[in-house]
């Protein structure tokens, strides 16, 4: 018999290819007929023959005409459903999706002319009128096929749904419509009242093989067997047996004929089944008559037999379900862990269950017949309890948190859930309230309500809460008193946390969060909004006087040193105070004002005291650009080396330079390294412009001396962050790989600063730089406070006296005294030293007559561009000349 199988042009090709795993040549597959402009293809049914042949439908069309037996509606719908597993099929073709596959996108013909579509501008018509969305069926990835489906989409204005597609299915489900409309066709033939009423007339027994069934069906089986008019045999059988479902019941009787077309003689039969509903397995027995010839007869005498037995032996299962949920009802009453209490209309209790017992502390006994008032925790007011019976009457339920007492005495929240009992007709019958202890979670709550308002290492009150107490202070203030904000922030704790590492860090913000609680009173709040940033709220000072000796207070409070685990700490603060309402008159405001008065007071040198000035905003919003630009200097090269002459103050010839960082800002012209370098070490950005000083300065000496120049040595400034990071000594091993014979050349200068807090860190790193050849100096010396223990220690070889000195030369004695002093020094120690800043003849030959061996400042020379230094080094020469 000849099978075709109409496709939708979705799927066309991929129909073909399951036609042919197939292995049934009488099976042919056919574009559907009509177009795409009519909302889905149509085909008409009075063309087919569907006597002689097999028509399947395969895609999303209605039909026109009446459908025959040998086609029906789920034959087209389910398509989609076999090739696409788990998909939402139905729900898209009832919004108007339309289906693309991949076999429809692997030629060039455009997708509307496959559609039916005149041309692309209709085809968009269309799909904006009745198109919700575009399924792209892939059975298999192919990234071309893909951009080509989103493409499509695209053009159309519609989205695209990808769903993987699964051939073997589409096989599967080929294979069921067809052995579906071959057993269609066969019962179609034999609508035969004899062939029927011999079918009948052969039953000789009915066996129902179930091992859940077996009991209740023992029960009517006499009511089947007046029914039926047959033999009825009831037994418990755990065989596996197909089972006959509507879906699949002409496939099944089909098979079983073939199998048993030949022991159809006498007694000997086969057994048909059928499932339907709760009616798990039914088996008749037919003998003495052809079933190949009455197939459908015997289809229908199934059918008509499941409702009436299926009646009798629900009633009977629905009693023994009822009678497994009352057991089952029971189980989970007294196993559930939440407690359980039942009372009626009154109310008073008539039963609880275990977890009652244990949670309430009452046995079942003290409570039975009692109001559950008994439990009340006298918390909750009578109109919390009259809402609650409110609720409860108008809808039947009520949930919510309450406070009980325990027997003991002891209250404790619970999440409790009461419903109504009313019996079919409505009326109210009691009520059943369970509940669970919630303690531990009320407690968590409490504390995670803690964390997001509070530090976790210091425990004080965060930035968040800071935000909601400023505001209520604020408040309060625009009716009486004051407010003023002070913003506090360690010096230099960055240092402890590179030097000694963050656990000593953490310690010490806890040791000053402590301190400063102690030092406040109790109606004072202290903050910690971040590192080593502090907030204090101090309301009730209204005068400038009050405000300052509170800041000295605060000051005070770090006179002594903190007792760090093993170390014993020195550490100051800076302190900037904002005034509600002439600094600001909302929380941001206060704290941006109290903010940038403590930069102002950092700025003073530190450890100190700043009010607020209309003008620290503009220097702080300053700041913050600053900050933002330095990556954006780095990333488009806005920095530059300059490098300044350094020479022999004796002989007045050349004997290095120093590279100095230059940023010409695009938009606010030339900034000066003291303007932008405080910022970047404060915000961390001063390692990557370090790296940068570092890696532009050897590029320079390598330069210089393939060309031959002799400078001697280039010196470059690394700041104590940049040192003390392990990346450094790879870093510079890593620009001077290939140039070992180089490492001379180059001198790190370190501040004194730096050194003297952090001498015992840096020792190693610098004997390291020793070891490689390289020059090290101390840079402005005479600014710090050094330690000549420490310094006899450290593996230097300069000392460069601070600018600062050299100015007041040769009038100031004071300055006099200190270079001669740091010159001396210098020379007890075999040390050599050099001078900063000279700009006057004077300066020049008072060093030279104090012993410094070099110097360098303007009236050498000017910091030169990287051109102009080669020149300068040149004409060595003919500079000395001028001197």
């Amino acid at each position: 018999m000849r099978v075709v199988v109409h496709g939708c042009p979705a799927i066309i090709e991929e129909l073909q290819q399951a036609a042919l795993l197939l292995d049934r040549p009488n099976v042919e597959v056919q574009p559907l007929c009509g177009g795409p402009e009519e909302a889905h293809c149509k085909i008409s049914l009075e063309e087919l023959d569907t006597v002689n042949e097999i028509h399947i439908l395969a895609g999303s069309c209605p039909l026109s005409g009446d459908i025959p037996l040998t086609i029906q509606k789920s034959n087209w719908i389910t398509c989609y459903e076999a090739i696409a597993s788990g998909s939402k099929i139905n729900d898209w073709l009832d919004n108007g999706a339309h289906f693309l596959t991949s076999s429809m996108l692997r030629d060039d013909t455009p997708i509307w002319k496959k559609w039916g579509f005149k041309d692309k501008k209709t085809a968009s018509e269309y799909a904006q009128e009745s198109m919700s969305s575009l399924v792209f069926i892939e059975f298999k990835e192919d990234p071309q096929v893909r951009e080509k489906a989103h493409k499509i989409a695209k053009d159309l204005g519609v989205s695209l749904i990808i769903q993987q597609g699964d051939l073997e299915r589409l096989v599967w489900w080929l294979k069921g419509s067809i052995i579906e409309a071959e057993g269609r066709l066969k019962l179609k033939a034999m609508k035969n009242l004899a062939a029927q009423n011999a079918l009948i007339s052969s039953i000789s027994e009915i066996l129902f093989k179930s091992n859940e069934l077996a009991e209740p069906l023992k029960e009517i089986e006499n009511e089947i067997a007046i029914i039926l008019g047959a033999k009825i045999q009831i037994t418990i059988d755990n065989s596996e047996v197909p089972v006959l479902h509507k879906s699949n019941m002409t496939e099944t009787i089909t098979a079983l004929v073939k199998t048993n077309s030949t022991s159809l003689e006498g007694q000997e039969g086969f057994q048909v089944l059928a499932y339907s509903g709760d009616i798990e397995i039914l088996s008749i027995s037919v003998t003495n008559i052809q079933v190949k010839s009455a197939i459908n007869q015997y289809k229908q005498l199934v059918e008509s037999l499941i409702p009436t037995i299926a009646t009798s032996v629900l009633l009977h299962i629905e009693k023994k379900r009822s009678e497994q949920s009352d057991r089952l009802a029971r189980l989970v009453f007294s196993s559930t862990a939440e407690g359980i209490a039942v009372t009626d209309t009154t109310p008073c209790i008539i039963d609880v269950n275990a977890s009652f017992e244990r949670i309430t502390g009452y046995e079942k006994h003290e409570v039975l017949g009692k109001n559950p008032s008994i439990l009340k925790s006298g918390r909750h007011s009578s109109e919390f309890y009259k809402s609650m019976w409110t609720e409860l009457d108008d809808t039947g339920s009520w949930t919510g948190e309450v406070w009980n007492r325990k027997k003991t005495g002891e209250t404790y929240p619970e999440l409790l859930s009461i419903n109504r009992i009313s019996d079919e007709g409505g009326t109210v019958k009691g009520y059943i309230a369970a509940f669970s202890d919630i303690s531990t979670i009320k407690e968590s709550q409490e504390e995670l309500a803690f964390l997001a308002h509070h530090d976790a290492l210091t425990q004080l009150p965060n930035r968040l809460l800071l935000s909601e107490k400023l505001r209520e202070a604020i408040n309060r203030a625009k009716r009486r008193g004051a407010l003023s904000v002070f913003f506090v922030d360690l010096d230099n704790f960055k240092n402890v946390n590179d030097s000694l590492g963050h656990e000593y860090g953490d310690e010490l913000l806890i040791l000053v969060a402590e301190r400063l609680k102690k030092g406040v009173r109790s109606v004072d709040v202290v903050f910690r909004i971040g590192g080593d940033e502090f907030v204090i709220l101090i309301e009730g000072l209204l005068t400038q006087s009050a405000i300052t000796s509170a800041a000295r207070n605060i000051l005070a409070l770090f006179k002594d040193v903190f007792d760090v685990l093993d170390s014993k700490l020195r550490v100051t603060c800076s302190v900037g105070a904002a005034v509600y309402p002439q600094d600001g008159e909302t929380p941001d405001a206060l704290l941006k004002s109290a903010d940038a008065a403590m930069f102002r007071a950092k700025d003073a040198g530190r450890n100190s005291f700043a009010f607020y000035d209309s003008t620290l905003t503009e220097k702080a919003e300053q700041r913050l650009r600053i900050e933002s630009d330095i990556e954006r200097a780095l990333e488009e090269k806005q920095f530059s080396l300059y490098y300044q002459p350094q020479v022999c103050l004796r002989e007045n010839r050349v004997i290095g330079v120093e590279s100095l960082i230059r940023w010409q800002h695009p938009e606010l012209g030339e900034i000066m390294p003291s303007e932008f370098i405080p910022i970047a070490e404060q915000s961390g950005q001063i390692e990557q412009i370090g790296l940068w000083v570092l890696s532009s300065a050897v590029e320079q000496i390598i330069e210089w001396s393939n060309e031959g120049i002799n400078f001697n040595r280039v010196a470059v400034n690394v700041s104590g962050l940049q040192l003390q990071k392990e990346s450094f000594m790879k870093t510079l091993d890593s620009l001077l790989r290939e140039h070992n014979s180089l490492y001379d050349k180059l001198e790190i200068e370190v501040t004194e600063t730096f050194l003297m807090k952090s001498a015992d860190s840096a020792l190693n790193k610098l004997e390291r730089l020793k070891d490689r050849g390289l020059h090290i100096s101390i840079d402005d010396f005479g600014t710090g406070y050094s330690s000549l223990s420490y310094l006899k220690k450290l593996p230097i070889t300069n000392l460069k006296i601070d600018m600062s000195f050299v100015k007041g030369l040769p009038g100031n004695k004071d300055d006099v005294e200190i270079c001669k002093a740091i010159v001396g020094l210098a020379k007890a120690m075999n040390l050599e030293v050099i001078a900063e800043g000279i700009e006057t003849e004077e300066q020049f030959v008072m060093l030279r007559a104090l012993g410094c061996d070099f110097g360098q400042g303007y009236l050498i020379s000017k910091p030169l561009t990287q051109n102009s230094a080669r020149e300068f080094l040149l004409s060595e020469s003919k500079r000395r000349s001028c001197f």
